[in-house]
């Protein structure tokens, strides 16, 4: 039978094998990570752990699991669109349950196909998950989403088959829901360079920063009753196995293969003035500190490192420290840097002047003051250079630290 294998040039073989052998390693990490014993008090065996469910164990969500699990304070499930990747969170104490929130429910209503026992069979397994998923949200006493909303733009996935479950917080051993809601810093829309905060009124631009922020609404609607709602407004994450240090090494490897010709996208990024990025480990960190604090948590939170700067910086350093660069490349690297760090006031006129670059997609330097003054954070990474130096050393972190 052909498969999307079959068909692959040996181009696309080889990222689909790199890309393969990331997640192994992440998967790995937490696999380790969470057969580890934590170091810190756990709840008696005769005391049942609270239950924080995450919709969508992805890139975020697993790393929130596998540190969760890892402490040892609750009980973690969540879902995954993957049978293969549950199955291996499984293995490892993460009760991942198979859930597709993008099929939507025209599938269940279409016309019958080919395969139609199939496809009654597919309904009523959905319908099973569901109903397991709603009996785990009745007791759950901290809900995180990662899900963004569906490729239509029009709904959130979530909130559209269990929003009446996560309302009703009275199954809980408290009484009482933190739910948590990873939302994205493209919601504040295009400020020309300048600096925003959680008090700046949002005004997304794309149709995608718009369905954003009317997820971000739909799920603050939730609060009350007991509920409590903080939405995370993420930078743009990077981490093991998804960061500069992947990008350099890609560029060499296509420098090689076709004199480094990079694609129009790639090009529109690299003319960006600011990027307000964080480490994965530094999310974590917030999403926990914010579940401590509780129903006393702030709405928002911009969950973002110390300093927005190019892409190209963060590249061209990654390059550095594997030995990619030349010694242009490094002047240019060390020039760039400096203007970034010593004239904002430049950096943001070129902001300005690029808002009508096509491929733009908003020019905006990000605060993080509230993550520090209210929830006492401290970030591991405050910039792109900490990160990449411990992502170069092979650092796994949050999916595994140095003591596991």
């Amino acid at each position: 039978m052909l498969t999307a294998s079959s068909c692959a040039t040996p181009r696309a073989t080889h990222d689909a094998r790199r890309r393969a052998a990331s997640r192994a390693r992440v998967y790995a990490a937490v696999a380790r990570a969470a057969s580890t014993p934590s170091s810190s008090s756990t709840p008696s065996s005769s005391t049942p752990k609270p239950l924080c469910f995450v919709f969508g164990l992805g890139y975020v969500g697993t790393a929130l699991a596998a540190t969760l699990t890892r402490e040892g304070a609750y009980e973690v499930c969540g879902t995954v669109r993957d049978g293969d990747k549950a199955r291996r969170l499984r293995a490892h104490g993460i009760r991942a349950l198979v859930w597709d929130p993008f099929r939507g429910e025209e599938d269940e209503s279409g016309p019958p196909s080919p395969g139609a026992e199939d496809d009654k069979a597919r309904i009523e397994d959905d319908a099973d998950v569901r109903r397991m998923i709603a009996n785990e949200l009745a007791r759950a006493s901290v809900v995180i989403s990662t899900v963004p909303p569906n490729g239509d733009l029009d709904r959130d996935p979530v909130l559209e088959v269990f929003g009446d479950v996560l309302r009703d917080a009275s199954g809980t051993p408290s009484g009482g829901r933190f739910t948590g809601y990873c939302s994205s810093t493209s919601v504040y829309g295009d400020r020309g360079g300048d600096w925003v905060n959680e008090n700046t009124p949002c005004a997304p631009n794309t149709p995608k920063s718009r369905a954003r922020y009317d997820a971000e609404r739909a799920w603050h609607a939730l609060a009350g009753d007991g509920v409590t709602t903080v939405s995370y407004r993420l930078g743009g994450i990077y981490g093991p196995g998804r960061s500069a240090i992947e990008t350099a090494k890609k560029r060499r490897s296509a420098a090689a293969a076709n004199g480094g010709e990079e694609s129009a996208s790639q090009r529109a990024r690299e003319r960006r003035s600011f990027t307000s990025r964080v480490h994965v480990g530094d999310i974590v960190r917030v999403i926990m500190a914010s579940m401590k604090l509780g129903e006393k948590a702030s709405e928002v939170y911009n969950v973002v490192d110390d300093e927005p700067a190019p892409r190209r910086d963060a590249v061209r350093y990654a390059e550095n420290i594997l030995g990619l660069l030349t010694d242009d490349s490094t002047t240019t690297t060390t020039t760039t840097t400096t203007t970034t760090m010593t004239n904002k006031t430049v950096r943001g006129q070129q902001a300005r002047d690029s808002v009508n670059v096509e491929g733009n997609r908003g020019e905006k330097r990000v605060e993080n003051t509230r993550i520090k003054t209210e929830l006492g954070v401290e970030l591991q990474f405050p910039t792109y250079r900490e990160g990449l130096d411990a992502l170069a050393r092979g650092d796994q972190y949050p999916f595994e630290t140095s003591s596991s």
